[in-house]
């Protein structure tokens, strides 16, 4: 029995030494950076948009694996005249770690600041984000699959939006959070200020 109990602890000690090795050195031997460009393929491929990454991706994995991206920006739809949907001054993404064992991606917590989103709608009656919301749809009624994500918090900070339509009214939300994130309950906060041009 105490051979046993010996060699389950020298076992979890070694799995232990091996995350924290890997945790100090995974962001030193990867550089999320190189894979800019294939973001940015994929983010067209799917949406048609070109997506533009201004700012450094930083990789994190201990204490939680998570992405941090600086200043990024995403094209119009077609058709519209501001040639900038939405922006943001940074984005940060936490992964919860033992789901994706399970090859299960759930969201800790997300978090952006600055963003700014441009809504307009044309003389057609079409919005700008409704290209967006087909890639999106869906009755929601479907069992989690394997890389399906869900849980989780989001906040974000320093909102804004503009409606073109309405081009003298533009509302800012100094901070929005809302939780469990990718749920259907979720519960919203917001300190909105309406300014009028």
């Amino acid at each position: 029995m105490k051979t046993l109990l010996k060699w389950t602890a020298i076992v979890v000690g070694v799995v232990v030494v091996l995350f924290i090795s890997a945790a100090v050195l995974l962001p030193l031997l990867i550089d999320p950076n190189d894979h800019k460009q294939a973001l940015v393929e994929q983010v067209k491929q799917r949406t048609g948009r070109d997506l533009r990454i201004e700012g450094d991706i930083e990789l994190s994995v201990f204490p939680w694996i998570g992405v941090e991206v600086g200043r990024v920006v995403l094209s119009n739809a077609t058709g519209f005249a501001d040639p900038v949907f939405a922006s943001t001054d940074e984005v940060s993404i936490r992964v919860k770690l033992l789901p994706l064992l399970s090859r299960r991606l759930e969201m800790d917590t997300i978090t952006v600041h600055g963003l700014t989103l441009n809504l307009a709608r044309n003389s057609a009656g079409r919005n700008n984000w409704d290209d967006l919301a087909a890639l999106g749809g869906g009755d929601g009624g479907g069992a989690r699959g394997a890389g399906e994500a869900r849980g989780g918090e989001m906040a974000a900070s320093g909102a804004r939006h503009r409606r073109s339509r309405h081009p003298q009214r533009q509302s800012q939300l100094g901070r929005c959070q809302s939780g469990p994130a990718f749920r259907g309950q979720q519960a919203q906060r917001a300190d909105r200020r309406h300014r009028h041009r």
